[in-house]
């Protein structure tokens, strides 16, 4: 299981702060079989030219210094926290999210079983299977709809979906899906307006506004992003 943040804002706004809150967070979760997201991290921004920089790590978000990762400004960013499902999946840097897809970046956090995806998806887990099907999607839907469409794909082709929850972060600004049968204190997204950055994250962080965001359906955030 995992955690993740995404945030965007239409002017740069400095990231540091929430990514240094996210990290204290991630260390004091626990999954519900108990897991600590200690299996690796990521974060993504946009550049000044609207471009998606990325950072991975293997070693715990709250022993790195992940904020040093970040820049001071940014239109967008997007940050994983990793519990890898099965011990044979660790230890790799590319199984590390968040994924960069055609102008996005992509965070996910889910248990599905019996998962037969349509054609020959790229990737060696299930969470890169699921970007890359996403990825096809966005080639060619917007972003809201994408994710409708890879939320009804999974649901028809996934014998059970404990939780599937997830979330993109580009210029048409934040869309987010969260679905769960079990365990809400740990799946259920909140969302947060904080002056003019928005944010989705896997729990509230301490001392901004957050608010339960409406689940089993994708919910987008914000405008596009001037430059983004």
């Amino acid at each position: 299981m995992c955690r993740f943040l995404v945030a965007r804002c239409a002017a740069p706004f400095d990231p540091r702060d929430l990514v240094a809150e996210f990290a204290v967070m991630a260390e004091a979760s626990r999954s519900p079989d108990g897991d600590r997201q200690g299996d690796g991290w990521g974060v993504a921004w946009l550049d000044d030219g609207g471009r998606w920089q990325r950072h991975r790590s293997l070693a715990p978000i709250w022993e790195d210094s992940p904020s040093e990762a970040c820049p001071r400004a940014t239109r967008g960013v997007a940050v994983h926290a990793r519990s890898a499902s099965f011990p044979g999946d660790r230890g790799d840097l590319e199984h590390n999210q968040p994924y960069l897809l055609d102008g996005h970046a992509f965070v996910f956090n889910g248990l599905l079983t019996g998962v037969s995806l349509p054609g020959r998806r790229r990737g060696e887990i299930g969470a890169q299977r699921i970007a890359a099907l996403l990825g096809a999607f966005l080639k060619r839907l917007s972003p809201a709809e994408a994710v409708g469409r890879l939320q009804r794909v999974l649901e028809e082709r996934s014998r059970r979906i404990p939780a599937l929850d997830l979330a993109i972060v580009g210029s048409a600004g934040v869309v987010a899906l969260s679905r769960f049968t079990s365990h809400p204190e740990y799946y259920r997204l909140h969302a947060c307006a904080d002056g003019a950055v928005e944010a989705v994250c896997s729990q509230p962080l301490d001392g901004r506004p957050w608010r339960e965001l409406p689940t089993g359906t994708p919910v987008a955030l914000g405008a596009p992003a001037a430059g983004g």
